[in-house]
């Protein structure tokens, strides 16, 4: 589908306000009891994790930042397979595209699948996996 509501409801700086189900990701991803530990500990970047997002047609431009550091994703939504890298730096294939509500779905290996979407004022990055047997982790950010 190429809908596209153009993604400029997405422009701007965005702080992280809130997170469901962080924890069982990592888990699921296999990352290790300490450094869980330590992101539990800094409540898995809520009031700090930020992403600073520009959009150019179907160009995304989006820098996470956080205690760990910062990354930078420049895809195009074309529904073409492209790098993405996670807040780490590990580069996963993702294929992005137009959601109908002008959503940004990217779809990865493994039925990995994350989706960018706007909940009134509120952006939500959402996370579905098989390995997270049905649960669905939410990153929720607001306007800075």
């Amino acid at each position: 589908k190429n809908f596209n509501m153009g993604g400029e409801h997405f422009v701007g700086e965005w702080v992280c306000c809130g997170q469901e189900n962080t924890d069982k990701l990592m888990v699921a991803q296999g990352i290790g009891f300490m450094k869980r530990k330590l992101a539990s500990t800094m409540n898995f970047g809520v009031g700090k994790q930020t992403q600073t997002i520009a959009v150019d047609g179907d160009k995304v431009t989006v820098t996470n930042s956080g205690p760990a550091g910062s990354t930078t994703n420049v895809i195009t939504v074309n529904g073409e397979e492209q790098k993405v890298k996670d807040p780490d730096g590990k580069e996963t294939p993702m294929k992005p595209t137009w959601g109908d509500d002008g959503a940004i779905i990217l779809s990865g290996p493994d039925g990995f699948v994350t989706t960018r979407y706007m909940d009134k004022e509120l952006m939500v990055l959402q996370i579905e996996m098989p390995k997270l047997k049905g649960v669905v982790v939410k990153r929720f950010f607001k306007k800075k």
